[in-house]
C-alpha cells in the first residue's frame, strides 16, 4: 500500500495514548533527606549517575553573579580522600567520562561507567558532597579560566551577548536577569571563601538529588547509597525566595552594537509561566508550531518566502519561576532589523488572532513525542530527564509523563488562548544587535603539509557486486549487510529499548569533488534536494516529513553528503518511502536555484561572524591549497554564484546514483519486514554507469601537499581573546599508525581535562577555557589539530606550550597509566556513542565509507590494548612534527604579531570579500 497523507494525519489521540511514556523510576529517601532516583536498564554495559543542585542563577544576587558556574568548576579540585582532578583521571582509568554544567535553576554533574565501577564514583561522589576541598590557588586559577570561558562564550560571541543583555532587560529584580556565568567584575572579587560558603549553604542531602540510570541492580545501589552517604549530615534546604518579578505592563527594548558581528540581529522575550503552570503545555505546542522545523511558521514565511533571515529560533524555556519565551534571529545581508521584526511581528499576530489549523496540532504532537522518545535513547539523556525535571517541577521527575499526556488531550482552542494571554506586547522585552563600535552599556543587573605516499589513503575498489547480492550478511557484532541488485548498500541493526528509528543514506556527491571555481556545487545541490520532487512541490514534500512528527536533515563532510532523519518506529515504511522520494526523484526547478544559493551565502557570512569559523577555514585552506579539502563545506561565494541550473542537474545525476550510495538503519524495527521495504522503495533506483567509473569515497583526489609552516594571523581588532589552531597532515583513516596516533592523541590532548594539554594549559596555568587536540578522519591524508582560545597577551605562551608537550610525546614514551586511561576511554567511548540510534547509523556509515571492515571497532581496541609505549612514541615522532606545523591565529593584528613572530614565518592568507 502506497503511503498517503490521511493515512498518517487519522492516528490522533488513541495513539497518543498508546504510546504513552512509561518510566519505571524507583524512588528512594535516605533519613538524611537525599533523594536517589534509579531507572534500571540492562540494555547496555554502562549506567550514568548525575548530581542535581538547585542552585543555579536563580540563587544568587548582584555582586556575586556567576558562583553556581565558579563552584561547578570547582567541584573537581579534591575532596578529602581524592586529590585534584583526581576522579577525573579515575573516571578515565574507569573507562568512563564526565562533565557538568550550570543553567539558570540548577547545576548538574555526571559520570557515565561501565557497571564494574558503580561503587567506586558512589564513593567518589559521597566524598566530594561531604567533603569538598578548595585549595586557594587552584581556585584563583580557576576563576581565571572561567574568565577566559566569559570572553569567548560573551565578550567575543555576538549570539551570546545579545542573549545576555536581552535577560537583563527583561528581568530587573528576578535572578533570572543576572549573567549566568558572571560578570567581568563580580569574577575578579569572587574568592575561595565565598565559593567555600555556598558550597556548605546548597550542597547538603536534604537540598540535591542524585539520578541513577543503566546498568546496575537497584537493592546493591541502594545499599551502596546508604553505605557512602546515610552519614552525611542532612542539612538545611536554604532560605528565602528569589525577589519575585514585578508585573510587565510595556514594552522593553534596547539597540546594542557588535563591530564583530558580519550581519544583525534581534532577540525578542515574551514574560510567560513556569513549568508547573496548566498552560506549559500549550506554550511547547507553540514553539513547536512557531520554530520547529522547516514547516515551522518562522522558519517557512521568514526564511524561505520572504527570505528575511539566516535563521530564526528559540522556543519556551520552562523554568521554575515565570520564564521567558525567546524568539532570536539573525537578518540576510541588506535586510533591515525593523523589517524583520515586523515580519515576525504578523506571523505572531496571525496565532494570536486566529489560532492553529488541527495539522498544525497533530504536528506539535508528533514531534514533541518523537523528540521526547529520542531523548530518552542512552542512559546520560534518561538521567537528565529525570533528574531536571526532579529538580525544576515541583512534581517532580513524573511531570516528564505527565506532560506527555496532557499533550495528547490539549485542544487547539486552549494554544489559541495561551497565544493571546502571554505573546503580546506589553510583556515583551527586544534587543536590536546591529553592526558597529559598541558603545558603553548601562549595568543591569597557502599549500602545505607532505605528499599522500605518508600513508596510504586511498581506499581499495568496492567488491564486486552480484546481482544476487542482496542476500544479508552480518556487518560487525550486531548489524547486517546487504547489497542491492542496482548497487546500494544496506546496513542495518536492530535495538529495541525506544520504539524510534534513525536512518541516514549517505551519497557521493560531496565537497571534494567540487570543479575549481565552482566550489559550493556540492552544497547546492544537496540543499536544492529540498525544494520539490517530481511527486511533492516544496511545502508539501516538509508537510509530509513533518507529519511524521519529523525533519529531513542535510549534512555535508569532505568525503560524503548525508540525507537523515529520526521516525517513529510504526513510521519506519513511511520515513523510508520519503527518502527514496527525495533521493531518486529530486525535480530541478530553476525557480528554486536563486534562492537555496542566497540562503547558503547568508550561511556563510552569519558563519564568518564566528572567529572560530574564519580560523577553520583559513587553516584547512592553508594546510590542503587547492585540493578540495582545503575549501569551505559550504562553498565559495564565487564559486556559488558561477553555478547555474545546468551544471546542478549534471552533479546531481552524476553523484545521486546507487553505486555511490550507503543507507544506514538503527533502531526498533522488524528485519525481515525493514528488507522488504528498503527493497519495494530503492529496489527500482537505476543508474547507468561506464565500467571503471570512480564512485563515492573513490572519486575523492588523492592529497599532494608541500609542508607550509609558519603562521597566519586574521586581523580582528575588536577581539579580546585570541582563537589558536595548530597543526599538520598527518595519514589516512585507514594508514597503520592510525590505531596509535589516536591512542598516543588521546593522552595528549584529545582525552578531556586529565589528557597532557589540558593539564598543562588550563589546570596549571590557567589560560584557557579548553585545550584540545584531534585527528580529524579523512579517507585521504587526515589532518592533526590542536586547538586553543586564551586572552591576547598569553598567544605565545600558549603555542610554546603546546609545542613542547606535542615535541615531549615524540621524544618520551607516555606511562603506561596514561596509556591505559586512554585505552578504557576509548573503548568505553565506543559503548557510548552506540548508546543511540543516531551513533550506530554513524558508526555503521565510517565502516563502510572509510573501507574499515564490520569489525574495525573490535580490532581497533585490541590494537590499542597490545600497543607499547614506544610503539605510540614511534608513530607521534613519525607524523607529528612541530616543525611544519601550520597556525592561524585570529586576534588584533597589532597585539599579537611581535609575539607570534619566532613561530615562523608569516603566512599569507587573503579571506574572500
Amino acid at each position: 500500500m502506497r503511503w498517503t497523507r490521511n493515512r498518517l494525519l487519522e492516528q490522533r489521540l488513541a495513539l497518543m495514548r498508546q504510546d504513552a511514556l512509561q518510566l519505571e523510576v524507583q524512588e528512594l529517601r535516605l533519613s538524611n533527606g537525599l533523594t536517589v532516583l534509579m531507572l534500571p536498564d540492562r540494555a547496555a554495559p554502562l549506567f550514568t549517575l548525575m548530581l542535581w543542585v538547585p542552585a543555579g542563577t536563580r540563587t544568587e544576587r548582584p555582586g556575586s553573579t556567576g558562583i553556581s558556574h565558579a563552584l561547578e568548576h570547582c567541584y573537581s579540585l579534591g575532596s578529602r580522600r581524592f586529590g585534584p582532578r583526581e576522579i577525573d583521571r579515575m573516571v578515565q582509568a574507569l573507562g568512563g567520562r564526565k562533565n557538568a554544567f550550570t543553567s539558570l535553576d540548577f547545576t548538574a554533574y555526571y559520570a557515565s561507567l561501565p557497571p564494574q565501577a558503580l561503587e567506586r564514583i558512589i564513593e567518589a561522589e559521597a566524598d566530594r558532597l561531604a567533603h569538598l576541598s578548595l585549595p586557594p590557588e587552584r581556585v584563583r586559577r580557576e576563576l581565571e579560566v572561567i574568565q577566559e570561558e566569559r570572553r569567548l562564550r560573551v565578550d567575543n560571541a555576538p549570539a551570546g551577548r545579545l542573549r545576555e543583555r536581552l535577560l537583563a532587560l527583561a528581568y530587573q529584580r528576578h535572578p533570572y536577569g543576572l549573567p549566568l556565568i558572571g560578570t567581568a567584575e563580580d569574577l575578579q572579587r569572587l574568592d575561595r571563601d565565598a565559593i567555600a560558603a555556598y558550597y556548605r549553604t546548597h550542597y547538603v542531602p536534604v537540598n540535591v538529588a542524585f539520578a541513577l540510570v543503566g546498568d546496575f541492580e537497584p537493592e546493591e545501589a541502594h545499599a551502596l547509597f546508604e553505605i557512602h552517604m546515610g552519614a552525611i549530615p542532612a542539612g538545611a534546604v536554604p532560605a528565602g525566595e528569589p525577589p519575585e518579578e514585578p508585573e510587565q505592563h510595556e514594552e522593553r527594548r534596547e539597540v546594542i552594537r557588535k563591530a564583530s558581528a558580519r550581519l544583525p540581529r534581534l532577540a525578542m522575550l515574551y514574560k510567560c509561566p513556569g513549568l508547573d503552570h496548566p498552560d506549559a503545555a500549550a506554550l511547547s505546542v507553540l514553539e513547536a508550531v512557531l520554530l520547529h522545523g522547516d514547516t515551522g511558521r518562522f522558519d517557512r514565511a521568514l526564511r524561505r518566502q520572504q527570505q528575511l533571515a539566516t535563521f530564526v529560533s528559540g522556543g519556551y524555556w520552562g523554568l521554575r519561576d515565570p520564564g521567558p519565551f525567546v524568539i532570536e534571529a539573525e537578518a540576510r545581508p541588506g535586510v533591515a532589523l525593523e523589517r524583520l521584526e515586523a515580519a515576525i511581528d504578523r506571523a505572531i499576530a496571525e496565532v494570536v488572532e486566529r489560532g492553529i489549523t488541527p495539522e498544525e496540532l497533530e504536528v506539535a504532537r508528533r514531534r514533541i513525542q518523537l523528540g521526547t522518545l529520542a531523548g530518552l535513547e542512552s542512559t546520560a539523556a534518561r538521567a537528565r530527564a529525570i533528574g531536571c525535571f526532579q529538580t525544576i517541577s515541583r512534581r517532580g521527575w513524573r511531570y516528564l509523563p505527565e506532560h506527555l499526556a496532557r499533550l495528547a488531550t490539549l485542544d487547539r482552542d486552549e494554544v489559541h488562548a495561551a497565544a493571546a494571554r502571554y505573546l503580546v506586547r506589553s510583556r515583551r522585552t527586544v534587543v536590536h544587535q546591529q553592526i558597529g563600535a559598541a558603545a558603553a552599556l548601562r549595568p543591569v543587573q597557502g599549500a602545505a603539509a607532505f605528499p599522500a605516499a605518508a600513508g596510504p589513503g586511498v581506499p581499495p575498489p568496492p567488491a564486486a557486486r552480484s546481482p544476487r547480492a542482496a542476500v544479508p550478511a552480518p556487518f560487525g557484532a550486531s548489524a547486517w549487510r546487504m547489497v542491492l541488485p542496482n548497487g546500494l548498500v544496506v546496513l542495518y541493526e536492530r535495538v529495541a529499548q525506544v520504539p524510534t528509528v534513525s536512518l541516514a543514506i549517505a551519497l557521493g556527491g560531496a565537497a571534494a569533488l567540487d570543479p575549481p571555481g565552482r566550489e559550493g556545487l556540492a552544497a547546492l545541490v544537496l540543499e536544492l534536494l529540498r525544494t520539490g520532487t517530481e511527486r511533492f512541490h516544496e511545502d508539501e514534500l516538509l508537510r509530509r516529513f513533518a507529519a511524521l512528527g519529523s525533519t529531513l536533515r542535510t549534512e555535508r563532510y569532505p568525503d560524503w553528503v548525508q540525507l537523515s532523519m529520526l521516525a517513529h518506529s510504526r513510521d519506519l515504511g513511511s520515513a523510508l518511502e520519503l527518502l527514496a522520494e527525495v533521493v531518486q526523484r529530486h525535480r530541478p526547478r530553476p525557480d528554486k536555484l536563486a534562492r537555496v544559493r542566497e540562503e547558503l551565502l547568508a550561511a556563510r557570512e552569519a558563519a564568518h561572524a564566528r572567529p572560530a569559523q574564519r580560523l577553520v577555514e583559513a587553516f584547512y585552506r592553508l594546510l590542503y591549497g587547492t585540493h578540495p579539502y582545503g575549501m569551505p563545506l559550504a562553498g565559495s561565494r564565487a564559486g556559488l554564484a558561477a553555478i547555474g541550473m545546468d551544471e546542478a542537474w549534471r552533479f546531481y545525476t552524476a553523484g545521486y546514483v546507487p553505486q555511490a550510495a550507503v543507507l544506514a538503519i538503527a533502531g526498533a524495527f522488524e528485519p525481515a519486514r525493514l528488507a522488504d521495504a528498503v527493497l519495494e522503495h530503492f529496489g527500482g533506483w537505476r543508474a547507468e554507469l561506464p565500467a571503471g567509473t570512480p564512485v563515492g569515497v573513490e572519486a575523492v583526489p588523492a592529497v599532494d601537499c608541500r609542508p607550509c609552516p609558519g603562521v597566519a594571523i586574521i586581523d580582528k581588532p575588536d577581539q579580546t581573546q585570541a582563537h589558536v589552531r595548530v597543526g599538520l597532515l598527518a595519514v589516512a583513516r585507514n594508514h597503520p599508525d592510525w590505531d596509535a596516533l589516536v591512542l598516543g592523541n588521546h593522552a595528549l590532548g584529545g582525552g578531556g581535562v586529565a589528557a597532557r594539554l589540558s593539564e598543562r594549559v588550563r589546570t596549571q596555568e590557567g589560560l584557557a577555557y579548553s585545550a584540545r587536540s584531534q585527528l580529524i578522519a579523512r579517507c585521504r591524508t587526515a589532518p592533526f589539530v590542536a586547538a586553543v582560545q586564551t586572552r591576547n597577551d598569553a598567544v605565545a605562551r600558549v603555542l610554546r606550550l603546546v609545542q613542547e608537550e606535542v615535541a615531549r610525546a615524540r621524544s618520551q614514551p607516555f606511562t603506561e597509566a596514561e596509556l591505559a586511561r586512554a585505552r578504557s576511554q576509548l573503548a568505553t567511548g565506543l559503548r557510548f556513542r552506540r548508546e543511540t540510534h543516531a551513533g550506530r547509523v554513524a558508526t555503521l556509515l565510517e565502516a563502510e565509507l572509510f573501507r574499515l571492515g564490520p569489525d574495525h571497532l573490535e580490532r581497533e581496541v585490541a590494537h590499542m590494548r597490545e600497543l607499547a609505549p614506544e610503539q605510540v612514541r614511534a608513530a607521534l615522532a613519525r607524523h607529528l612534527d612541530p616543525d611544519r606545523f601550520t597556525t592561524v591565529v585570529v586576534a588584533p593584528a597589532a597585539a599579537v604579531a611581535d609575539a607570534l613572530a619566532p613561530f615562523g614565518p608569516p603566512l599569507s592568507y587573503r579571506e574572500e570579500p
